[in-house]
C-alpha cells in the first residue's frame, strides 16, 4: 500500500487515491463527473490505522505515513471556521464540502491518536472544535444515535429513521476509552 497506492504531494503530505481502472492506475478526479474522488474520510482513516500499526512494533515507515496522510486530510479536507471533515477531494481543487456522520468520527478518531503521542494543541483544538460540531450537528437527542448528516439536512426530512451503521462510531469510541484508560 505504501510503495504501490500512497500519492506523495509536493508539501510532503500524501493521499490513497481510491478508484481504480482495470490495470490500477488511479481513476481521473477533475471533476463529479469523472469517476474517481477522494474520500477524505478515508485518509483520516489510514492515518489513524498506520498510527497504530507503528505502535504495536511493525515497522517504524508507518508512523511518518500516517503524518503525511493526515497532513493532506487536513489540508485539503478540514473545516478550519466550523471544523469537521469535508465529505470528497478532487484533483482539480475541489471539494465537496458536504459533512457526513462518518467522516467525523474518523477525523476525530485520527486526531486523537495523533494528538496523544504528539502532545499537539493545534491537534487538539481540532479534535474539540469537531467533536462540538458533533454533538451540535449530529447526535440525534431525541432518538439517540447519530444522524446520517448535518442537522439542518436531516431536520428538513432527507434522513428518515435510518441510523448510521455504527463501525466508525465504535472504533472512534473504543480508542476514546483507551486513551482515557492510559490517562492521555
Amino acid at each position: 500500500m505504501l510503495y504501490k497506492l500512497l500519492e506523495g504531494q509536493p508539501d510532503g503530505s500524501a493521499y490513497i487515491p481510491e478508484w481504480f481502472d482495470e490495470h490500477w492506475k488511479p481513476l481521473p478526479t477533475k471533476g463529479k463527473n469523472e469517476g474517481g474522488y477522494i474520500d477524505i474520510g478515508h485518509q483520516f482513516e489510514w492515518s489513524h490505522l498506520l498510527a497504530g500499526a507503528e505502535r504495536r512494533g511493525l515497522p517504524a515507515l508507518y508512523g511518518p505515513a500516517a503524518e503525511r496522510l493526515l497532513k493532506y486530510a487536513l489540508k485539503i479536507g478540514y473545516d478550519e471556521i466550523e471544523g469537521g471533515v469535508f465529505n470528497r477531494a478532487y484533483s482539480d481543487g475541489s471539494v465537496d464540502r458536504d459533512k457526513f456522520w462518518w467522516e467525523q468520527a474518523e477525523g476525530l478518531r485520527a486526531l486523537m491518536v495523533t494528538a496523544s503521542t504528539s502532545h499537539s494543541r493545534d491537534l487538539w483544538h481540532r479534535y474539540e472544535q469537531t467533536l462540538k460540531l458533533v454533538k451540535e450537528q449530529f447526535v440525534d437527542d431525541a432518538h439517540g444515535g447519530w444522524k446520517l448528516t448535518v442537522k439542518q439536512t436531516c431536520d428538513s426530512g432527507h434522513c428518515g429513521n435510518e441510523q448510521p451503521d455504527p463501525y466508525h462510531m465504535i472504533g472512534m469510541d473504543v480508542i476514546a476509552l483507551g486513551l482515557s484508560k492510559a490517562g492521555r
